[in-house]
């Protein structure tokens, strides 16, 4: 993968405040290879905006009926959503999100032609063997509802909520500590399913670490959150990513 093909998924998770705002960050991250993921009430205004990016949705549920509150992948793939961010860590810790369901949403999610981006990574860290050890078991629990044939439009993101500034106070991942869990995560899913993933990054992104994170090798992109609601920060890391100088051997 080209350094210039790495995806940037921006999650505005439940923010902004107004169909106003909703409208200019669309604009600003209106980019190729950018996945814009507004809350649910703004998905049909954004994607009237996007002629670039695409659109992604925060979540989805894994089938239709008297569900109140909840919307379907099929749904969601009739507004034009293309992507879908499954098993987010604030799914998992404030709506009591579990792996067995995050597998049945991504099985519904490919079935109805909608692409998932299934999150995993650890609370805390306290060495990288633990750390592999708890993605990998998440990961595993995570997929285990989709069979080898519906597996090649997964794509990973490894999100250690220590890294996350609204809980660490904004300590980031060094690529000495991201990179060996990345690379067991694509390792893993190449057991699985016999083939290779995408696997994304998702900590505190921002401009300042943006291009460093995409020149690791094995990175395909970033996950950014608080970034991606800043109108001044979103073309930066977007630009982060087109010219960061390394490719490496990421993983395709």
């Amino acid at each position: 993968m080209k350094t210039s093909d790495k995806l940037v998924v921006m999650n505005w998770k439940c923010n902004p405040a107004s169909s106003a705002e909703a409208k200019l960050l669309a604009s600003a991250s209106d980019s190729p290879n950018v996945i814009v993921c507004p809350p649910a009430p703004f998905l049909s205004l954004v994607a009237g905006k996007l002629k670039h990016a695409s659109l992604g949705s925060q979540d989805g549920f894994y089938t239709e009926g008297a569900y109140t509150g909840e919307y379907s992948f099929a749904q969601l793939e009739s507004l034009g959503v293309k992507y879908a961010i499954l098993g987010h860590s604030e799914r998992r810790k404030n709506f009591g999100e579990t792996s067995e369901s995050v597998s049945k949403k991504t099985l519904a999610a490919i079935n109805a032609g909608v692409i998932p981006i299934v999150c995993v990574g650890e609370r805390k860290r306290t060495s990288v063997p633990s750390a592999i050890k708890t993605v990998i078991a998440q990961l595993n629990d995570s997929l285990s509802g989709v069979p080898k044939e519906k597996a090649d439009k997964i794509i990973l993101t490894y999100e250690p909520v220590w890294a996350i500034s609204t809980t660490s106070g904004g300590r980031n991942a060094t690529l000495k500590e991201m990179a060996p869990v990345m690379e067991a995560m694509a390792e893993r899913f190449q057991k699985i399913f016999g083939k290779k993933a995408k696997v994304l990054y998702g900590g505190s992104v921002n401009p300042a670490n943006a291009e460093i994170y995409a020149e690791a090798p094995d990175v395909s992109g970033v996950l950014v959150g608080g970034a991606s609601l800043k109108l001044k920060e979103v073309p930066i890391v977007i630009a982060s990513l087109r010219h960061s100088r390394g490719s490496g051997n990421p993983v395709q």
